[in-house]
């Protein structure tokens, strides 16, 4: 049953092979402790079982050196005689909501009524989206904006040490300044096209689009976000001819397709190292980290929250999301991108602010 709908998933769908693997992960494991037998004859015990599995199942089972080559029961076994950390109620919601996805897609395939085995069956989780990522803190922000990046490193391998190499043509240098000043995530930013970067009413800005076959937007929440003046004082304008100019489809062409269909792979790798070198990582931040700060600083600017959920490409709530089309005139949207400030945060020592000219 699940190679149908991968295969119809694949050809209507349009599944990312990081989508297609995490399906099947989650498919395979349950085969492996129910065995492999017709959908109709699985009971509410087997998901219950999976269930309870799947939250005393380690964390990176697969390649942690003590769980490593273990069964899923063996694995569990591990993780309490060495008390390792076990998967997170969101990742145990994940995994029981893409069981209940193939089980209702085969209840429109069958003649025979497919019972909902999985559902409801997931876990209260307390920890909401906004705890499981923190915001960078200002020491954080400027820590990461007073780095060798910003200022001058030794090389582009070594980027944490000072030295006179200006890496302001490279991702590295502009991902995380487009992160706190669009609030796009990573991968959206990774996949921009030099076509994205255009100019409306006389407002430079950015489309966030489903393009190309191998550009993606999370729920096709496509968008256009107006260049906040930071970011064209600091030169990302000139930056954009200079890609086009040498003939680059893509602004940041060096970043490839990864396994799971997205560009941001390498990107979000070279991130994370990046602030762990430089003391500015903690566990719950990443790069997501700054699309909670460019959140908060709209709310701190007194944005409305609608033209803040349209802005970071969020469904609107409640009633708001029921009545008219969502759109918001774009002078309204970049006078809320001219409000947004992080007050804490200087940029002019950055290589390229002065001579951008604005």
């Amino acid at each position: 049953m699940f190679a149908e709908r991968k295969a119809e998933a694949e050809r209507i769908d349009g599944w990312s092979a990081k989508l297609s693997n995490d399906y099947q992960a989650w498919i395979g494991l349950f085969i492996e402790l129910q065995g492999d037998r017709p959908i109709l004859d699985y009971k509410k015990a087997d998901a219950r079982d999976f269930k309870n599995v799947l939250l005393e199942l380690p964390s990176n089972r697969n390649k942690l050196p003590q769980t490593i080559g273990l069964s899923p029961r063996e694995a569990i076994q591990a993780a309490k005689d060495q008390v390792l950390p076990t998967l997170s109620v969101s990742t145990v919601n994940k995994a029981l909501g893409r069981l209940q996805g193939i089980w209702k897609w085969a209840d429109k395939q069958l003649d025979e009524e497919v019972a909902d085995i999985f559902g409801p069956m997931k876990v209260d989780d307390n920890n909401k989206a906004r705890n499981q990522h923190d915001p960078f803190s200002k020491e954080q922000l400027q820590t990461i904006f007073n780095s060798p990046l910003y200022t001058g490193c030794k090389s582009k391998r070594f980027r944490t040490l000072p030295g006179d190499t200006n890496l302001s043509d490279t991702n590295w240098y502009w991902l995380p300044l487009l992160g706190l000043w669009t609030g796009a995530r990573l991968n959206e930013l990774c996949q921009l096209s030099v076509e994205d970067i255009d100019q409306e009413e006389g407002i430079p800005l950015i489309r966030v689009q489903e393009g190309n076959e191998d550009q993606r937007v999370k729920f096709g929440k496509s968008r256009l976000v107006p260049i906040h003046p930071e970011l064209v004082q600091l030169g990302f304008l000139r930056f954009v001819k200079a890609q086009r100019q040498a003939g680059h489809e893509r602004i940041f062409p060096e970043l490839k397709l990864g396994a799971t269909g997205y560009y941001s792979d390498q990107a979000s790798k070279d991130f994370n190292r990046y602030i762990d070198r430089i003391g500015a990582k903690t566990v719950k931040t990443s790069f997501h980290s700054f699309r909670h700060n460019f959140k908060d600083a709209c709310r701190h600017a007194g944005v409305q929250p609608d033209i803040n959920d349209i802005l970071l490409g969020h469904a609107l709530p409640g009633m708001a999301g029921r009545y008219g089309d969502g759109s918001v005139p774009l002078p309204l949207l970049r006078e809320a991108i001219c409000r947004i400030r992080y007050k804490e945060l200087r940029l002019e020592h950055v290589k390229g602010y002065r001579e951008a000219g604005g």
